[in-house]
């Protein structure tokens, strides 16, 4: 549902036909695919989290990264 409404904002944003791809209208724009930017979130968060050492309570949940590895092979 929120790839159709940012599909729907770049072809508002681009003045595009609906008839134009969503591929295209993000190539066009600039921005990422959306499950491209959730798992680059999840990644910059994993790092964040592994790079505050014993300090970030997270830590705890994130352990050797299999947590985040596991969401990111689910799809």
């Amino acid at each position: 549902m929120v790839d159709a409404i940012q599909r729907k904002a770049l072809r508002i944003a681009l003045r595009a036909l609906n008839c134009t791809p969503g591929a295209l209208l993000e190539e066009e724009a600039g921005v990422l695919p959306l499950y491209l930017h959730r798992k680059q979130q999840s990644l910059n968060f994993w790092a964040r989290a592994k790079s505050r050492h014993g300090s970030n309570p997270v830590n705890k949940l994130v352990g050797t990264g299999t947590f985040i590895k596991g969401k990111i092979l689910k799809r």
